[in-house]
């Protein structure tokens, strides 16, 4: 691979990077709020790779008159004396072709499923109560904290809205699940409630929203419950723009 390559091979991981930060795909990977920060990144990884193609286009570099000539010095010694990088520097096309072509999903059930469905307890302990009026759309963090950590206090009597991706159990039944993310897919924790009441059977990683209210978990030790909530309604329903909370 010449070095004019690599240049264009950079260039082209740079307007990749771009694409995915200007059309949304991003999110699948991180926070909205770096999409500042990726945008730059990207743009500066086109400009590094181009200038990096137009310097060794225009101004190839000379072979060093004081180095000796391979083909002279009899075996190989296993390095590049043509300024060329090895072969295998093509298949770092592999992945790029990969994300142009075949982005990779948000994470779903491979990922909720290898993750219990207790929840962790929370930075504080003081919930808020509800607005008050009919159905309250919740985050699938926030209820799981309450229906566990708070046993219910600010959910009882109440009609929350959920959104999240379906997750079947092992012995029948369904997990409401979302993934949380700190600051990318990397660092993703999954929030998994239990649906109970609902007949309705979805297909794996099938986006779902449900109405319903609070009902208590079988463990009394929050640390060790599982957030359950008694559905009224679940309906399919399309994936959200970012899927992650």
């Amino acid at each position: 691979m010449s070095r004019e390559v690599q240049g264009v091979f950079v260039a082209v991981a740079g307007v990749i990077m771009l694409r995915l930060a200007l059309f949304g795909e991003y999110l699948n990977y991180v926070k909205p709020s770096l999409q500042p920060y990726l945008v730059a990144a990207s743009l500066g990884v086109t400009v590094l790779g181009l200038a990096s193609f137009l310097l060794d286009a225009v101004f190839p570099r000379q072979a060093d008159p004081g180095q000796a000539d391979p083909g002279q010095a009899g075996a190989d010694d296993g390095h590049d004396h043509g300024g060329r990088a090895p072969w295998s520097g093509w298949l770092f096309g592999i992945p790029m072709a990969v994300i142009l072509l075949v982005p990779p999903p948000p994470l779903g059930s491979y990922a909720a499923n290898r993750t219990g469905a207790t929840v962790p307890r929370p930075a504080s302990l003081r919930f808020a109560p509800l607005r008050s009026g009919g159905i309250v759309a919740l985050l699938v963090r926030d209820y799981a904290a309450r229906a566990t950590w708070d046993q219910g206090r600010t959910l009882s009597g109440r009609t929350v809205r959920l959104s999240g991706f379906a997750v079947p159990q092992a012995g029948g039944g369904w997990y409401l699940a979302r993934a949380t993310l700190t600051c990318c897919a990397a660092d993703a924790r999954t929030v998994k409630v239990e649906v109970d009441g609902s007949r309705s059977s979805f297909a794996t990683d099938a986006w779902v929203t449900v109405t319903g209210s609070w009902t208590a978990s079988a463990e009394r030790d929050p640390a060790r419950a599982v957030p359950r909530i008694h559905a009224a309604t679940a309906t399919l329903t399309s994936r959200p723009e970012n899927p992650y909370e």
